[in-house]
């Protein structure tokens, strides 16, 4: 980052050395482990973890196919410096000899060391102004080359990674200047060094010199850019087992146990940024009965049972069971995205429904005629006399009953069920 800080011209036959031993190992230096599947990082069961301390972030590394100590002389990649600058960087600033703190900023002049083991410079160290302001702008800077090294930096990168320094913003001290960009700085892959690789979440840095503005005083300075893209994950449970009308799961009668039947999905929403569906190196959906691997942005979807014991409810009538799931991708630069949902459902006890009954009486009156005989006279109306009566009960029961008895017209009856109905006549 250092615009006041001068730097030391190599005589040409240093340079010519250093050349031919960076172009000896330029065969090899891409011949990284390649990343490897999500059912690797530990404990994950085959869910990434995001890492959460030094050991942690070197199993991290591993499982993404990054060096976890550097080339020459096996600085350990620096968790702390990862999460507070978002930068991959090798050992500590305190390993950087006769490394400067600037107490009124908090920061180092170095942070370490890249994985060729060149200096990280601290965009964020200030100048050696009395000031620590800049009086020159990047806009007024002619970057020089600096040869086989920062060649070799961006032959360690993969296509979507030099896109992704190409078109993102760059900060020269966390500002813009007005929009500097790589293009419009005159950057190139011979006058700028990569000292951090970039990816969806972690930012890059560069390194660079240049004369210092009207003399020819050689100058460096560290450009930095933020994270480039994301990704947007969704995921959502769909209950197969038939349900209540209330949308609520019973126990049956004297049952132990009941099969919950769900389907579990979940994809890619939308990609932000520079990110692009050929940055996904894998991907998936996961609750604790099952998981399976994502193909393409989605939709995936599993199907799944789970058990409920009766002993879940604890002697309750009724408990909400909570299923959590979670969709996650893994960028081939190693990000780590992980969005979790959930849904829940109410797990009830048996419960004996209410005892209905439909009642249905029909009946019916039928007249007869009195025969004319000498000693009667015939009465007028022909249909006086009444008989023939008929009534027919029909009780329909939502529950069969035990038994069944009829008091009726001072006569009690037991009645027989067929198929949970009665039918009787009189």
């Amino acid at each position: 980052m250092q615009i006041g800080k001068a730097t030391v011209r190599s005589t040409g036959y240093e340079l010519l050395l250093l050349i031919c031993s960076l172009l000896i190992i330029l065969t090899l230096i891409m011949a990284q482990s390649p990343p490897v599947l999500a059912a690797t990082f530990p404990g994950s069961q085959g869910v990434p973890i995001p890492p959460e301390n030094q050991a942690t972030f070197e199993s991290y590394l591993t499982a993404i196919g990054r060096p976890v100590v550097s080339r020459l002389h096996g600085y350990t990649a620096n968790f702390a410096t990862f999460m507070r600058y978002h930068l991959l960087v090798y050992g500590t600033p305190q390993l950087v000899p006769s490394n400067r703190f600037d107490s009124r900023y908090g920061e180092f002049m170095f942070l370490g060391y890249s994985y060729d083991e060149t200096l990280v410079t601290n965009s964020d160290f200030p100048d050696t102004s009395s000031t620590g302001e800049t009086y020159s702008t990047p806009w007024q800077w002619q970057e020089l080359q600096l040869g086989a090294i920062a060649e070799i930096s961006w032959a360690r990168l993969n296509p979507r990674q030099q896109d992704m320094i190409s078109n993102a913003a760059i900060y020269y001290r966390r500002r813009t200047y007005g929009g500097i960009t790589f293009g419009g700085l005159g950057l190139n892959t011979g006058n700028s060094q990569v000292l951090a690789q970039p990816s969806w979440q972690l930012g890059f840095g560069l390194y660079t010199q240049h004369f210092l503005p009207g003399t020819e005083q050689i100058r460096y300075a560290s450009l930095t850019g933020h994270g480039s893209g994301d990704i947007s994950l969704a995921g959502d449970i769909r209950w197969d087992t038939d349900l209540a009308d209330n949308g609520q799961l019973y126990f049956d009668h004297d049952e132990d146990a009941i099969t919950l039947h769900y389907t579990l999905e979940g994809g890619v929403d939308k990609y932000l940024g520079l990110a692009t569906s050929a940055d996904l190196a894998f991907s998936g959906i996961s609750t604790e009965d099952g998981e399976i691997s994502g193909a393409g942005d989605g939709p995936w979807s599993i199907e799944l049972d789970k058990t409920i014991d009766l002993g879940f409810l604890d002697g309750a009538d009724a408990r909400d069971l909570t299923i959590e799931g979670q969709v996650w991708a893994v960028s081939q630069m190693g990000d780590i995205r992980i969005e979790p949902f959930a849904k829940t459902l109410r797990i009830n006890a048996y419960q004996d429904e209410a005892f209905t009954l439909d009642l249905e009486l029909t009946g019916s009156l039928n007249y007869f005629r009195q025969r004319q005989s000498p000693d009667h006279l015939q009465i007028r109306d022909e249909n006086r006399f009444l008989g023939l009566e008929n009534l027919m009960l029909q009780l329909d029961f939502s529950a069969p009953p035990d038994e069944v008895t009829i008091d009726w017209l001072g006569e009690t009856n037991e009645l027989e069920l067929e198929d949970d109905a009665i039918h009787y006549t009189w």
